[in-house]
């Protein structure tokens, strides 16, 4: 389901959308349901808040005859529903979590939100009918046993689901009722997760740039940042080394995968002091400024990825200092 919902990226194209939202339905069963406004005139989210609402009860949950009759897998409170919502202006996550009687953590999870900063106007986002949280799967198992270590009752995780098997399998997202972000997933959220790489002076932004090389206007999905010759680049977070080698314009690339569908790249470098397949600590020194690839000097071009769509790397990074243009 994340890589299905990563749809609503800003820079994503409307055919990209309009597939990905009909994969989403059709994969899951779920009805179209669409949210014009957070107010009870609107008749889908009065219905939505209404379940959320008996579900924040947990009247169903607190039944241990209820929460083990499969006869009861048919009740309409124990399906996942979600429904598209375009933020308005002025809308938060808080803000439109408390209107829905919601948590910050059921929206962050279903939207596989990476920051605050993704809500915006004009985004759509999917406001479901019970508080929880996504999980993958690391490894095949029986569903029951998986509900077991889930403290969930295996016909309400089937039923919420709408799972009718009973092998669920390495990757699988399921929907966890009432699961609670871990602290390190909330850390990831709270834009501080990264280490800035390098120390220098911010010579290029994110987003639509005068590309120097063709003289017009090209999107740029990363920072770079001037530094010299040779300084020291590090690890913007803990990791494995997936790449690292000569990328056409990236010229010497390093690239580190981390939790929860984040990549890093160290692109232009000089020299690469860490191989593929290594792990890495955050703050570790893994390469050196250069200017190889497409480049007009030394500085290192540098990108923090979710799921494989580009993100703006200052909403990210904590630095103890401040770059300058």
């Amino acid at each position: 389901m994340t890589s299905i919902i990563q749809f609503m990226n800003r820079k994503s194209l409307p055919i990209v959308l309009l597939i990905k939202i009909l994969l989403l339905i059709s994969s899951f069963s779920f009805s179209n349901y669409k949210i014009n406004e957070l107010s009870v005139t609107d008749g889908v989210f009065k219905d939505f808040r209404e379940e959320i609402l008996f579900h924040n009860l947990k009247l169903l949950w607190k039944s241990q005859q209820f929460r083990n009759s499969p006869i009861n897998n048919g009740n309409r409170f124990l399906k996942l529903k979600l429904a598209l919502y375009t933020v308005k202006e002025n809308d938060t996550i808080s803000n439109i979590a408390h209107r829905s009687y919601l948590d910050i953590d059921t929206l962050v999870s279903i939207n596989s939100l990476s920051s605050s900063h993704e809500i915006y106007k004009g985004r759509k986002i999917f406001i479901p009918n019970m508080k929880g949280s996504l999980i993958t799967v690391n490894k095949e198992t029986n569903l029951n046993i998986l509900a077991l270590k889930l403290n969930v009752s295996p016909f309400i995780l089937a039923s919420v689901n709408r799972h009718k098997q009973k092998i669920v399998y390495k990757g699988q997202k399921l929907f966890i009722p009432f699961r609670k972000l871990s602290r390190e997933e909330k850390f990831y959220f709270s834009s501080s997760a990264f280490l800035q790489p390098v120390f220098g002076r911010l010579s290029s932004r994110y987003g639509m740039r005068n590309d120097p090389f063709i003289n017009r206007k090209t999107f740029h999905g990363g920072v770079d940042i001037a530094a010299r010759m040779g300084s020291p680049v590090y690890a913007s977070q803990s990791g494995r080394v997936i790449f690292s080698g000569s990328a056409g314009g990236y010229g010497k690339l390093i690239i580190i995968s981390h939790k929860y569908g984040y990549t890093t790249f160290y692109g232009h470098l000089s020299h690469r002091i860490v191989e593929y397949g290594q792990k890495v600590s955050k703050g570790q020194l893994i390469g050196k400024v250069g200017n190889t690839g497409r480049c007009t000097g030394s500085h290192l071009h540098f990108e923090i990825r979710r799921n494989n769509l580009k993100q703006n790397p200052l909403k990210f990074t904590h630095t103890s200092y401040k770059l300058k243009n």
